[in-house]
């Protein structure tokens, strides 16, 4: 029988509320092919029922990181890890799915497309999904080479905040520092937020400069 067409919350509902394995597995199939962004399948594999077997979790994260190939989308590669680690107990296959959303931000800067806070997503992801303090910190490094690069005052300050929660809050002050300074020599200034240590804390998905490289407009600021 068809199913209506639902939201991907309301088919992952509609699949723990079902008692037939058949009706369990057509509401998660639905829901897969329904997904559109990283939040959909974070809420999909989140909500997968109890019964719901180890195998088919690991097919719903092979199925996340294939959209997040195919997409770009570094929270993708971030998600799936953390959830073969925590999840799964797989914190070496969670290592290789991070590796993967690395070697992409690689692909994504040689073809001038990418962002400085993705690597701080990868960052994230590094601290969450493996308590990797020098991964994460390696990964910041590397997108705060890249923002400074593209004299990028708003990524510069996402990645200050970043390394506030991950690494070492006076290291990130000294850092926000430095890009007050430079903001000034490249006049960027209205990309600063007053005050120094304030920063907007927004869902990615809705933070400028989304998937490709943009140089956002000055006077909006969005650090995460």
């Amino acid at each position: 029988m068809p199913i209506e067409l639902r939201t991907v919350e309301a088919l992952v509902a509609a699949a723990n509320a079902a008692t037939d394995p058949g009706a369990v597995e057509r509401h998660l199939a639905a829901a897969c092919a329904q997904a559109t962004s990283f939040t959909d399948w974070d809420t999909i594999f989140s909500g997968l029922p109890a019964s719901i077997s180890e195998e088919r979790r690991r097919q719903v994260l092979a199925s996340t990181i294939e959209w997040a190939r195919t997409r770009e989308e570094i929270w993708g590669f971030k998600n799936a890890a953390v959830a073969q680690a925590r999840t799964l107990g797989q914190p070496d296959v969670a290592r290789e799915t991070l590796r993967e959303g690395e070697r992409m931000l690689v692909a994504l800067g040689a073809r001038g497309e990418s962002l400085g806070f993705y690597w701080g997503v990868l960052a994230q992801g590094f601290n969450e999904a493996l308590g990797d303090d020098a991964e994460a910190a390696r990964a910041l490094e590397a997108g705060w080479e890249l923002a400074w690069s593209q004299q990028d005052v708003e990524n510069l300050g996402r990645l200050a905040n970043q390394w506030a929660h991950l690494i070492d809050p006076k290291a990130a002050l000294d850092r926000l520092s430095r890009v007050e300074q430079a903001a000034g020599e490249w006049g960027q200034l209205g990309g600063l937020i007053t005050g120094g240590t304030r920063w907007a804390t927004r869902r990615p998905e809705t933070a400028c400069g989304r998937r490709r490289w943009r140089r956002p407009p000055a006077s909006r600021t969005c650090w995460i």
